[in-house]
C-alpha cells in the first residue's frame, strides 16, 4: 500500500493553497502630470461650474509723436480661457460575506480611489497634446522619438518667447526610444554630460523621470494614440500652456445629512457607503470634480513618436 503523501490528504487535511494576507499591486500607472500645470483655485458657490480665465499683454510698442503731440490711444490686447469642472466617478461594490472572510478589503478600496484620482486627472491633462496647434508639431509619424525631435521642440518653444522650464510628456514607449536616440549619440559635449549619464541610468521612477538640457522628461500611460494607433501624441509645454482646476468639497460636506467622507491628501474626493443592508452587500463610490483646459497655446508643442 502506497504511503500518505501531501497530495494524498490534501483533500480531506490540507488545502491546494493558503491566502497570504498580503494583497500585492498589480503594474499600473503611478505618476502625476498635476505639476505640469497651473494649479487655478476654483472658488466654490460662486454660481457657476465654469471660471473664466483673463490674459492681457503687458507689453506694447511706445510712439514717439513729438514734443507737444499727443500720442494715440494704446488699447490692451487681451484674451480669456474657460475652465470647467465636472464630476467623475468609481464605483465598487461588494458582498458583506466578502469582506466578512477576507476576500476583498476596505483599505484596498480606499487605496484604489486615491491611486485612480490620480490617474484620471493625468489622463485629462495627457490628452490636450494635440491642441496646440500655434507651433508646428514636432516628430513624425511612424519615427521614434529622438534627440533631434526633442531639441526641434525645446527650439520651437524657445523661438515663441517660452522662458524656463519645459516639460516633455510622453508615453513611456517614448521614454525609451529617446534613451536609445541619446544612447547613439556621438558628439563628446553629450557622451560626458552628467545630465545625459542621469538620463540613461534613470531608474523610471517618480513624477520626473529624470532631466535633460533644461526639459524635464514625464510619461504616463494615458497619452493618446492618433494616426490610426500608429503614434502617440505627446507634447512639451511651459507651466503656462495648461490649467489645472479641482472643486473643493470641504464646505459642501459640512452642510450635509448623508455623511460623506473625505480621503487625506485629496480636497476635491467624496467617498459614500452606499451599503445596502437587506441584500448584504456594501458599495463605496467616490466623485471627483476636476477641470482642464489649454492656457496658451502658443506656451505648448506636439510631440509625435511612434508606439
Amino acid at each position: 500500500m502506497a504511503a500518505d503523501t501531501n497530495a494524498s490528504l490534501a483533500g480531506d487535511l490540507g488545502i491546494t493553497a493558503y491566502l497570504n494576507l498580503q494583497f500585492f499591486d498589480l503594474l499600473h500607472e503611478t505618476r502625476d502630470l498635476k505639476d505640469v500645470c497651473t494649479v487655478v483655485p476654483f472658488t466654490a458657490g460662486a454660481g457657476s461650474a465654469t471660471q473664466k480665465l483673463r490674459f492681457i499683454q503687458p507689453v506694447d510698442p511706445m510712439t514717439q509723436p513729438g514734443e507737444a503731440t499727443a500720442p494715440a490711444i494704446t488699447n490692451w490686447t487681451t484674451a480669456n480661457k474657460t475652465i470647467t469642472v465636472a464630476k467623475s466617478n468609481l464605483y465598487r461594490s461588494g458582498s458583506d460575506l466578502a469582506y466578512l472572510t477576507g476576500v476583498i478589503q476596505a483599505d484596498n478600496l480606499v487605496m484604489s480611489f486615491l491611486k485612480s484620482v490620480v490617474y484620471h486627472r493625468s489622463s485629462l491633462i495627457a490628452a490636450l497634446g494635440s491642441g496646440f496647434t500655434a507651433n508646428t508639431a514636432v516628430g513624425s509619424t511612424g519615427v521614434a522619438l529622438t534627440v533631434d525631435t526633442v531639441y526641434a521642440g525645446l527650439f520651437a518653444l524657445r523661438k515663441a518667447l517660452v522662458e524656463g522650464q519645459i516639460d516633455l510628456v510622453t508615453h513611456a514607449t517614448g521614454i525609451t526610444q529617446f534613451m536609445a536616440s541619446l544612447r547613439g549619440e556621438t558628439a563628446t559635449p553629450l557622451q560626458i554630460a552628467p545630465e545625459t549619464q542621469g538620463a540613461l541610468s534613470n531608474d523610471g521612477s517618480g513624477n520626473i523621470q529624470f532631466s535633460w538640457m533644461g526639459v524635464n522628461f514625464r510619461s504616463h500611460a494615458s497619452v493618446p494614440k492618433i494616426n490610426t494607433n500608429a503614434d502617440y501624441s505627446g507634447f512639451m509645454s511651459s507651466p503656462r500652456a495648461i490649467a489645472f482646476t479641482e472643486a473643493p468639497v470641504a464646505n459642501f460636506l459640512s452642510r450635509q445629512s448623508f455623511n460623506p467622507q473625505t480621503v487625506a491628501g485629496e480636497t476635491a474626493i467624496i467617498c459614500q457607503d452606499l451599503s445596502t443592508e437587506a441584500a448584504g452587500a456594501r458599495s463605496y463610490i467616490c466623485h471627483y470634480y476636476p477641470g482642464v483646459a489649454e492656457m496658451e497655446d502658443a506656451r505648448g508643442v506636439q510631440v509625435v513618436s511612434s508606439v
